[in-house]
C-alpha cells in the first residue's frame, strides 16, 4: 500500500512539474525582438524597428507572433484608405509609443518571474507552494500585459470617426478572408 501511495504523489508531482514547465518553456525566449512595424510609426525613418534587442511591441515572448499585429501598424499601412489626418497619425503615434514603453517594462517583468520559476524548477524537489505562488505572479503579469495592450487599442480606437471604425472592421474582415485562402479554406 506504501508503494501505491508514493507513485500517486509521484505522478501528481510530475503533473504539477509538467504544468510549471509549460509556464517557463514558453519565456525562455531568444534574445532580439519579434516582428514590429518597420519604421516603428507613422513619422520616423524606417530602420532597426524601436524594439530592436528588447521586448516585441506585440506583447508576446520575444521571436512568437500571437494574435493580429498591432491596431496602430494596421492604422499605419491603411492611413489613407481611413483618411487618417496628420493630428490623428500623430496622436495614435504618440499613444502607440507611449504603449510601446509600457508593455516592455512589463515584459522586463515577466521576463523576470519566468527566470524565477526556471529556477525554482531547477531544484531536484521544488517547492509546490513557491512554484504555484510564482505560477499566480506569472499569470497577473501576463494579464496586466494584455490589458495594457487593450487600453492602448480602446485610446487609440476613440480617436476615430465612425466612419474611419466601419471602414477598419471592412479592413479587418478583408484580412480574415485573405488569413482563410492563405490556409486554404476558400472565401465565405
Amino acid at each position: 500500500m506504501g508503494d501505491v501511495g508514493r507513485n500517486t504523489r509521484l505522478a501528481l508531482l510530475g503533473g504539477v512539474l509538467a504544468i510549471c514547465l509549460a509556464f517557463a518553456i514558453p519565456a525562455a525566449g531568444q534574445p532580439g525582438g519579434g516582428p514590429g512595424p518597420p519604421g516603428g510609426g507613422f513619422d520616423r525613418p524606417h530602420g532597426p524597428p524601436p524594439h530592436a534587442g528588447g521586448p516585441p511591441p506585440h506583447g508576446g515572448p520575444p521571436g512568437k507572433r500571437r494574435g493580429p499585429p498591432p491596431l496602430e501598424r494596421v492604422l499605419e499601412r491603411h492611413s489613407d484608405r481611413l483618411a487618417l489626418d496628420a493630428e490623428t497619425r500623430d496622436a495614435i503615434d504618440a499613444i502607440a509609443l507611449e504603449s510601446r514603453d509600457q508593455r516592455a517594462a512589463l515584459q522586463t517583468e515577466l521576463k523576470s518571474l519566468h527566470d524565477g520559476m526556471r529556477g525554482l524548477l531547477s531544484t531536484a524537489r521544488p517547492d509546490e507552494a513557491a512554484v504555484m505562488q510564482q505560477a499566480e505572479k506569472i499569470g497577473a503579469a501576463e494579464t496586466e500585459l494584455e490589458k495594457s495592450r487593450l487600453r492602448s487599442m480602446l485610446r487609440i480606437r476613440a480617436l476615430l470617426t465612425r466612419e474611419q471604425l466601419d471602414e477598419l472592421v471592412e479592413i479587418h474582415k478583408e484580412r480574415r478572408e485573405k488569413k482563410r485562402e492563405r490556409r486554404g479554406f476558400g472565401p465565405r
